[in-house]
């Protein structure tokens, strides 16, 4: 196919039927469309919620552990991403595994 911008099409792509930039892009530029993830999509997967139980049956022992070594009510959302320096051993191990 013999197209006015070669360098803005790849190799294996084509130009669709009926669209033509005229060589002028201000006719309309060509790409690729991709689907866009959106929230309904995932809220509507069912596999997430497996994924969910499944981790939440390991999970939700080491956060048990860990609020009871260091004496805190922490919710999942609570839980610190690093464990502190200060933390003893059992509370740190837990939050490593977690």
């Amino acid at each position: 196919m013999n197209h006015p911008y070669p360098t803005l099409l790849h190799q294996w792509e084509e130009l669709p039927v009926g669209l033509t930039t005229h060589g002028d892009l201000r006719h309309g530029f060509v790409y690729e469309r991709v689907p866009h993830i959106t929230l309904k999509s995932i809220a509507g997967n069912a596999d997430i919620d497996g994924i969910w139980e499944e981790w939440q049956e390991t999970l939700e022992p080491l956060r048990a552990d860990l609020n009871a070594a260091l004496n805190q009510a922490w919710e999942e959302w609570e839980t610190p991403g690093e464990a502190a320096k200060d933390w003893p051993k059992a509370p740190a191990t837990a939050h490593a595994k977690w």
